[in-house]
């Protein structure tokens, strides 16, 4: 079972999780099953702006740092689901949930398998 596989065992609630390089290529990706059509992540679209977000959001993230402590995640919450990203050890974490999950445990768990797991992903 690979990274993504594992984190999206996690939680029924996830329905998709990709791992990204600061570049912004999308290193694995993973769908829920049961998430089609317009629910999908457009993974283009993801790859497109995984890099200015990256660049963007993390900076603005690191303004606050050294006031509120380091930077864990950002969360858009959407209409229909919610976007998580993380940046661990260089890579970013980008997930969405069902609208009941509780992102802040799921985070905290991706966080402890993702270093528990980091040398599996040595790519990026």
């Amino acid at each position: 079972m690979n990274l993504c596989e594992e984190i999206l065992n996690l939680d029924r609630g996830i329905r998709f999780v990709a791992i990204l390089s600061k570049a912004g290529k999308v290193l694995d990706s993973k769908v829920r099953s049961d998430v089609k059509g317009q629910e999908l992540m457009p993974l283009n679209v993801l790859e497109a702006v995984g890099a200015t977000m990256s660049r963007t959001v993390w900076s603005v993230a690191k303004s606050f740092s050294k006031y509120f402590g380091e930077n864990l995640r950002v969360v858009f919450h959407h209409e229909k689901l919610d976007f998580v990203v993380m940046e661990i050890k260089g890579n970013i974490i980008a997930f969405t949930t069902d609208k009941d999950v509780a992102t802040d445990s799921i985070a905290r768990r991706i966080r402890e398998l993702y270093k528990k797991n980091s040398e599996l992903l040595q790519k990026g």
